[in-house]
């Protein structure tokens, strides 16, 4: 059997290469399956803490991770047991956790800090709070499923920008944690002060949770107590300027973090909504770019070394030995294996791209060659084409005929030429138009299909973890920060321990199934439905046209994105992914997905009920 070349500490399954982070709970590592040579995962250790509780709550978790494969939520996720200390894995993407971000922020490079822009912080909240809203259109075992355990090392952000929440579902084994004094001084602001009081989280206490990592990566400082929390908003500073928070901002804190309940945001689908107007407003312009930009510039020695130990991590030694013997783990659960080839619809992008510009270019010349040669009778629009499948109603194809065209800034705009010949530039529109829309279908029917491979998790077995003794490890606050410890996590605990405060995408959706025939008179209000199989699709109420990036505008960057909004029995967008979208990192994917998350729609209609369903949306950016 191959190994790796570099060197791994074992653990279970795994091999441990390099530890990133260090806080009350325990350890994150860049670590690998033992029997793989080709990917790299995260793995957090829970070392600290009540292990315990965490064990029983890592197998809870775990029934519910194979519903979490929309946009939001970070990829593989999984946990099991080795020697009794319980662990949690993902996909590592090549990224770090925003308490790992925001740690570096505070030191910044040659000793200055270096802080999250504005607009940044903002979006990325915009997006934890996505997250928030669409786990809690999940349904577990028990009902609606929520997060219950939201704090930075939970959120994870890639080196091109993607933004993850990882943890779901371990609320009470950190309340249980809450009696190590070092856990509650570290965690304890992040949340809501009733949780401890009730033991259960809810859609309140997850809008604290967002509201106090907002406030971290606005000012680079730990949230308040709720108690302290109106009076230091309203004296605290941005991280990046110096200036106070703007009033705008100041708004939604003081509706996130009040030590009221019901003054708060409702809902995590509301603050969504309203960190979104702020960002549709034009105040705040983030793009994945931006972000990405940002990261390379602050994490730059890190990411050239990690480059180089990467390679060396996933290098196969042939003929070097066996593996080292794997100690004895308890798994809870294993990431469903997908069908379709990660990465494949990225892969087939310029190639889309391409045939798309060869059939407008075609498309032209044969206008131009046409009013060339001579006047010849307009032609009439080609009539629509055949549905996909016998059973696809005439009234789907209605649904996705119409673009949303995003909105040039006045004073922007070019004048488009007057064409000589309108009727055949009408008749190749509809052409144009009758393609796009049979695209859209196939595309979403292809999602649709891709999701139904998607295995059941088995059942996680039961977890033995015994007590830990005090004799077998240090107490976290007794532990000497270690060579590996990055410098970052040791200054942010060094200052916890002296100031002694208070205690207070293109991504894949939950899977549709639909009915069988003898399965149709069966149907609730709030089944997940595909889109050919209902009755009455999903019809846009209000568009809102995307707003421009400044950067696509200045370089006249053009093109139509294809999205897929998950429309709930309600109307509402609850989630949307990415079926075709622009590589070029101007921020059209960001600016096309907020747009569509701000529509609403009539509901699908499925038997005489309401249901949700998945619907394509097309997103036309165009300077002209």
């Amino acid at each position: 059997m191959s190994t790796r070349s570099g060197s791994g500490e074992p653990f279970g399954n795994y091999l441990l290469f390099k530890k990133l982070e260090t806080d009350s709970l325990g350890e994150l590592w860049r670590a690998a399956p033992g029997d793989s040579v080709t990917s790299l995962v995260a793995l957090r250790k829970f070392s600290g803490g009540n292990r315990v509780a965490f064990s029983q709550s890592v197998a809870t978790a775990a029934r519910n991770f194979s519903r979490m494969s929309a946009s939001g939520f970070v990829k593989g996720q999984r946990t099991g047991v080795v020697d009794g200390v319980p662990y949690l894995v993902h996909e590592y993407a090549s990224g770090r956790s925003l308490r790992y971000i925001m740690d570096h922020a505070r030191v910044g490079n040659l000793k200055r800090p270096s802080p999250l822009p504005t607009d940044q912080a903002v979006a990325i909240a915009e997006r934890i709070a996505a997250s928030l809203e669409a786990t809690s259109n999940l349904k577990g075992d028990k009902g609606r499923l929520s997060h219950g355990a939201l704090i930075p090392q939970f959120v994870w952000i890639s080196d091109d920008g993607d933004i993850r929440l990882a943890g779901q579902g371990l609320s009470r084994a950190f309340l249980i944690s809450m009696a190590v004094p070092e856990v509650k001084q570290e965690l304890g602001p992040y949340f809501a002060p009733e949780l401890e009081r009730s033991g259960s989280e809810t859609s309140r206490s997850e809008v604290y949770s967002a509201g106090a990592i907002l406030f971290l990566m606005l000012t680079g400082e730990e949230p308040p107590s709720a108690a302290s929390a109106s009076q230091t908003i309203d004296h605290a500073r941005l991280m990046s300027g110096g200036e106070a928070i703007p009033e705008d901002l100041r708004r939604v804190l003081h509706k996130s973090l009040t030590e009221d309940p019901s003054a708060r945001f409702e809902t995590s689908g509301e603050l969504r909504e309203s960190l979104g107007k702020l960002i549709h407003g034009g105040t705040y312009a983030p793009t994945t770019f931006n972000l990405a930009f940002y990261l390379s510039t602050l994490l730059k020695k890190e990411y050239e070394s990690e480059s180089a130990e990467r390679e060396r991590e996933l290098t196969p030694q042939p003929g070097s030995g066996d593996a080292p013997p794997a100690q004895p783990v308890t798994h809870i659960t294993h990431q469903p294996v997908m069908t379709a080839t990660p990465g494949k619809e990225r892969k087939l992008l310029p190639l889309a791209l391409a045939l798309a510009v060869v059939v407008i270019a075609g498309g032209g010349a044969f206008l131009a060659w046409n009013r060339r040669e001579a006047p010849a009778p307009a032609p009439v629009a080609a009539p629509l084409p055949p549905p996909l499948t016998q059973s696809m109603s005439p009234a789907v194809t209605e649904a996705v005929a119409e673009p949303i065209v995003a909105e040039v800034p006045p004073g922007q705009e070019q004048t488009a030429p007057v064409p000589t010949d309108a009727e055949k530039r009408k008749a190749f529109e509809a052409e144009v138009n009758r393609r796009l829309q049979k695209e859209m279908l196939k595309m979403q029917t292809s999602a649709d299909q891709r999701e139904r491979t998607i295995p059941q998790a088995p059942s996680p077995s039961a977890i033995a973890a015994e007590p830990t003794s005090t004799a077998r490890r240090t107490p976290p606050a007794e532990q000497e920060p270690s060579a590996s410890t990055p410098p970052a996590d040791t200054a942010r605990r060094e200052q916890t321990r002296v100031e002694q405060p208070p205690a207070a995408a293109v991504s894949t959706p939950p899977p549709s199934v639909a009915p069988s025939a003898s399965q149709r008179s069966s149907v609730s209000e709030g089944d997940l439905i595909d889109l050919l199989s209902v009755d009455e699709p999903p019809k846009r109420t209000r568009t809102v046209a995307p707003v421009y990036p400044p950067m696509a505008l200045r370089q006249k960057a053009e093109g139509t994105l294809i999205l897929s909004a998950l429309v709930s029995e309600r109307g509402r967008v609850l989630d949307v992914k990415i079926l075709r979208g622009d590589s070029r990192g101007l921020g059209l994917n960001e600016a096309a997905e907020r747009a569509v998350r701000a529509c609403q729609f009539t509901a699908a209609i499925k038997d005489g009920k309401r249901v949700k369903t998945w619907t394509p949306v097309p997103i036309t950016f165009k300077t002209r």
